[in-house]
């Protein structure tokens, strides 16, 4: 529409053969002349604003067009070589103008907006083709590892390239012995601020940085954080100690939905209370640091899974952080799944997990181990959540600390000693509970006798309920 072929024609449409209304020359149009940019012939918009200057002087010809006194010298002197039409408009209304007269002296006509939308467009295209560039550059997972180290710096100095690009600026960066501090600007709630970040040159490959990327993996803050999402008190101040060896001043912030009662925490830095509507009723501790340059650069780990998981010296004790992040132990059938619903993630967890023996099954959602055994000296050892701990000892050996849920199974059976296992499931108010009694059964809590089982709780169940579902 804005072709040069079209110019006439765009003219045309724009400006009526008429003389343009001297009081309110707006009210003949029909579209938006704020928007419509014209340039005039030099000569013409010379004298144009010379005869306005000479007859209206600045102070006042600033208050008609509302162009301050510096932009009406850079028109006088075709500096700017455009005008909007309503001030074009304005100028031929307060000279009395024909508008013939005005039409034979414009050269182009465009929109404002649709010349500003193909710079956004040019733009973008360049700065897309150069984050591409840039990203080419990262080293790969190969390069960055060697002798069980992780070079943050090298990976660092090719990824400010893509920081220091837009509206992030690179204000200073310091090295020493083992840091780097980088100071860098950028925009937080559509205000520019002041970030500091700090940094480990180098990231040792150990069982704590192991451990750690599990849970990570499984349990991560969202974007511009870095750190874990848990309840359990003990992961969360492991966590605490890791970030600080990576130079992280890390805070513990309790955040809770509402319509519940705050849990007295004392190792909490504050309390985040979400009052948006949810069905969730319950609370979490985010442990981290504000570092989204140390988030991208585990989420880069995390997007080559696969190269960094063959790397480590101890396969294992990644899936044992990630067990304590997204497993849960199904005592039923002595079983054990890592949850995860990521077609990219489970690809690469099936094909590790196999490796040690740890895979039996997918189902959709759980990766399912049913090898107690190897289960018990490969992850077991390297867990740190209590509860899971507890059930995994369970499953695997038989001790531990029954649940709830057992407990009251045992205390039903206790109160009606060779009943069968269908009147036990209605004093219950369940449907049935074989699986639950073939677990009890296993561990020497309960015998079965005859047909239809009868089941009676053994002296090892006695014991267990007098000692609050502890197997001593």
């Amino acid at each position: 529409m804005y072709s040069p072929r079209n110019q006439k024609i765009c003219l045309t449409e724009f400006i009526p053969s008429k003389v343009i209304h001297k009081t309110n020359p707006e009210k003949s149009f029909d579209l938006n002349i704020e928007d419509i940019r014209v340039k005039l012939n030099q000569n013409f918009k010379r004298e144009l604003f010379t005869r306005l200057l000479k007859n209206f002087g600045w102070v006042r010809l600033e208050k008609e067009l509302k162009i301050s006194r510096p932009m009406l010298y850079h028109y006088k002197n075709n500096r700017v070589n455009n005008i909007s039409l309503k001030q074009l408009l304005r100028c031929a209304s307060l000279l009395d103008l024909n508008i013939e007269e005005v039409k034979d002296k414009i050269e182009f006509i465009f929109s404002r907006r649709e010349q500003i939308d193909k710079c956004l467009i040019l733009g973008a295209s360049k700065r897309h083709y150069q984050l591409k560039v840039y990203k080419k550059e990262i080293p790969k997972i190969k390069e960055l590892v060697n002798n069980n180290i992780i070079n943050f710096e090298e990976w660092f100095d090719k990824y400010i390239k893509l920081i220091n690009f837009g509206s992030r600026e690179i204000i200073s960066i310091n090295k020493t012995t083992n840091k780097i501090i980088c100071r860098y600007s950028g925009y937080s709630l559509s205000k520019k601020k002041i970030f500091e970040n700090t940094f480990p040159r180098k990231i040792e490959i150990d069982k704590e940085f192991e451990y750690f990327f599990g849970l990570w993996c499984g349990d991560r803050v969202g974007e511009g954080r870095f750190g874990v999402v848990n309840k359990e008190k003990s992961i969360n101040l492991a966590t605490k100690t890791y970030l600080s060896s990576l130079y992280q001043k890390s805070v513990s912030i309790l955040h809770v939905n509402k319509g519940i009662n705050v849990p007295d925490l004392d190792y909490v830095d504050g309390i985040y209370i979400n009052k948006s509507e949810t069905k969730i009723k319950g609370y979490s501790i985010w442990v981290y640091s504000k570092n989204a340059i140390l988030f991208t650069f585990f989420d880069y780990l995390r997007k080559h899974l696969n190269q960094l998981i063959e790397l480590l010296p101890h396969k294992n004790i990644f899936f044992a952080g990630l067990f304590d992040a997204e497993g849960n132990v199904f005592l039923e059938d002595s079983c054990f799944r890592w949850a995860c619903k990521n077609k990219y993630l489970t690809k690469i967890y099936i094909k590790y997990l196999k490796q040690m023996n740890l895979f039996k099954r997918y189902d959709g959602g759980n990766l399912v181990c049913n090898n107690p055994k190897d289960f018990s000296v490969l992850i077991l050892p390297y867990l740190r959540h209590p509860k899971k701990i507890n059930d995994s000892r369970l499953a695997c050996f038989g001790k531990g600390k029954l649940n709830n849920k057992f407990i009251s199974i045992l205390n039903v059976i206790k109160e009606n000693n060779g009943y069968e296992m269908t009147k036990i499931a209605k004093a219950l108010k369940k449907a049935k509970v074989y699986a639950q009694i073939a677990f009890l059964r296993r561990l020497n809590y309960v015998q079965c006798q005859g047909y239809p089982n009868k089941v009676f709780i053994t002296e090892k169940g006695m014991a267990a309920l007098s000692h609050g579902g502890k197997d001593e």
